[in-house]
């Protein structure tokens, strides 16, 4: 089953991207900043990150660099 980790500041977004990939049969991860998002990157393997670019701290551009 693909992973992949959803990085999105807006509530609203996350759930609906995450009830989208879910129902697609894909196992989703969420992460509300980049911040949050690396520290769950290091520690599991993703197939696919979907990041917003513009979030607080840290934003998507510096995440994917």
């Amino acid at each position: 089953m693909p992973r992949i980790l959803i990085v999105e500041d807006e509530p609203t977004e996350q759930t609906l991207l995450r009830a989208f990939f879910e129902g697609s049969g894909h196992q989703v991860y969420v992460a509300p900043d980049g911040e949050q998002a690396y520290k769950v990157f290091l520690r599991k393997d993703f197939d696919i990150v979907i990041t917003d670019l513009q979030m607080p701290r840290v934003d998507g551009l510096e995440l994917i660099s």
